[in-house]
């Protein structure tokens, strides 16, 4: 679940989203306590005029507010932060109900594949393969700096790592071992638990790339999932027992 701020303003953007005419303090809190947020109209009233200086709503007159295109880059944002946070709960509840050892087996898993992949991309990959990496990196840069989820981006980075190998038996290995979307939700929950920062293991990673170095390629790759182990050891402990 987001925080109560964002819930808010989560509830209150997607009231006015799914609305097709404008709306007022007052009809919008009927809209949210539905969805059990309780706020008084004064509150919200200063929850749009804060929104109009982010430019997330245009006030029409008497008739109320309407969201803006902004508005809905910044409420897509918070819907899929708020999926973000629950797929990484769900998981957190499964590792509790007795997958802690399994998860940590594919984290094993997926270091020693990956860091052979990395070592091959080095030194093997076209230039247009490490573009392709490169654009990669520049979204998940992007995603950051907005405060956006970046498990998107996150996924494919390691897809596009093992594909670029252009080992065969390294692909079929990763196909057993990759983690669906929802575990990539539970790898930024964990991080941002942690006070990681994100992106810097896939960051090092392909600087080595760039300087076509295998051996510091590997090096990164090690670390990059050591560390998300090392963050998923400290977090998720308490659920193991």
């Amino acid at each position: 679940m987001l925080d109560e701020n964002q819930e808010i303003q989560f509830q209150i953007l997607s009231a006015l989203a799914k609305s097709s005419s404008p709306k007022g303090a007052g009809a919008l809190q009927v809209d949210i306590k539905r969805e059990g947020v309780h706020r008084s109209e004064a509150a919200i009233g200063r929850i749009l005029r804060h929104f109009q200086e982010e430019k997330w709503v245009e006030k029409k007159g008497f008739q109320g507010h309407v969201i803006t295109r902004e508005g809905l880059k910044q409420y897509e944002s918070l819907r899929l932060e708020r999926h973000r946070r629950e797929c990484a709960q769900d998981i957190l509840e499964q590792i509790k109900s007795g997958e802690f050892d399994v998860f940590m087996d594919l984290l094993h898993a997926r270091r020693a594949i990956e860091r052979e992949a990395a070592r091959l991309v080095a030194a093997e990959a076209s230039e247009e393969e490490i573009g392709i990496l490169g654009q990669n990196i520049s979204l998940q840069k992007e995603a950051i700096d907005r405060k956006r989820t970046n498990v998107p981006f996150n996924k494919e980075f390691h897809e596009l790592l093992v594909q670029f190998s252009h080992n065969d038996i390294l692909k079929s290995m990763y196909q057993l071992v990759k983690m669906d979307s929802d575990w990539a939700n539970l790898f930024e929950e964990i991080q941002k638990r942690r006070g990681s920062k994100l992106g810097v293991g896939h960051f090092r990673i392909f600087e080595a790339l760039c300087r076509r170095d295998p051996d510091a390629a590997d090096q990164a790759a090690a670390s990059h999932i050591d560390s998300i182990i090392d963050d998923a050891k400290e977090v998720l402990a308490g659920f193991k027992d």
